[in-house]
């Protein structure tokens, strides 16, 4: 007598366990969205701080660049880059002489987070759940933006 599985038994073996991915996937996306979003309110709340920090060495001049706060390195010195998820912009009002600065997270593809954020130097970070894949225009504040956790 031969021993082992017949392909009956393997194909139910392999339907099973599709079955199960086909449940739980969906459920990881979603695990993986959530922590996408939490990742990027933090780094906007870090980076209000970072910002406060630098300017109080600096006579009240504000950060242009995210290396310049050793904050969310970037190998080309930008003032934007890509971590978890979002794609971080950090914007001054004069790169010379910045004494004013906002930033903002917008999540690079749906998939990747439900909304975009914003802080400046208040350190209230806010949402919006329109366009979050595209960054907002330069003069858009956060007004009408709601506040996170209640801020």
């Amino acid at each position: 007598m031969r021993r082992g599985f017949t392909l009956i038994e393997l194909m139910i073996v392999v339907a099973i366990i599709a079955i199960i991915a086909a449940i739980a996937i969906p459920n990881l996306l979603g695990s993986r969205k959530a922590a996408n979003q939490s990742t990027a309110i933090a780094n906007l709340r870090n980076l209000a701080t970072a910002q406060e920090t630098y300017a109080a060495g600096h006579s009240n001049k504000y950060a242009a660049y995210f290396d310049d706060l050793n904050f969310l390195t970037n190998e080309d010195n930008t003032a934007d880059l890509v971590r978890a998820g979002y794609h971080y912009y950090l914007e001054v009002n004069d790169k010379s002489n910045p004494t004013d600065w906002w930033a903002y997270a917008v999540a690079v593809t749906t998939d990747d987070g439900d909304y975009r954020y914003f802080v400046d130097r208040s350190g209230v970070v806010r949402q919006d759940d329109e366009n979050v894949t595209t960054k907002p225009d330069d003069k858009d504040t956060g007004q009408g933006w709601d506040p996170v956790g209640g801020q």
